[in-house]
């Protein structure tokens, strides 16, 4: 990895390994047509209906879709620099603590439950380079 990833990560694996279904089932005839059928698919809801058939298919609560695209937005962000002067690359992440900030306390608002808003962004990844001051990852509150 070049350290060019962002958080798009698991959309690009989803969308390489469900290609390759494609492939092999014989509905697209190269990576580039089945990634094209996918990627309609996912814009057009056709994806996230299929989801929420599965789920009910197994037994399970298939308004959670629903919700989905009612996910609450942040209305804060906090990003987090880099300590160290100079270029380091990241070599580990513990995402439960970041050099004194505990994300759980803010994932909590009054009454225990759990604020879906609350999250990182932009995230540094092992191998990545990173220079003094540049954001590690940003908090959205």
């Amino acid at each position: 990895m070049n350290g060019s990833t962002q958080a798009h990560d698991l959309l690009e694996v989803t969308l390489a390994l469900s290609a390759e279904m494609l492939l092999m089932a014989g509905a697209a005839k190269n990576v580039a047509a089945a990634k094209e059928i996918l990627q309609k698919k996912l814009a057009n809801g056709e994806a996230l209906h299929k989801f929420a058939e599965m789920i009910a298919a197994q037994g399970g609560d298939a308004k959670v879709c629903d919700d989905v695209q009612r996910l609450p937005s942040t209305k804060q962000t906090k990003p987090i620099p880099a300590p160290k002067a100079g270029i380091r690359p990241v070599n580990r992440v513990r995402p439960n603590r970041v050099r004194g900030h505990r994300p759980r306390r803010w994932s909590s608002r009054g009454g225990g439950q759990v604020d879906f808003a609350v999250g990182f962004e932009e995230p540094k990844k092992i191998g990545d380079v990173v220079k003094a001051g540049e954001p590690l990852m940003i908090i959205t509150l």
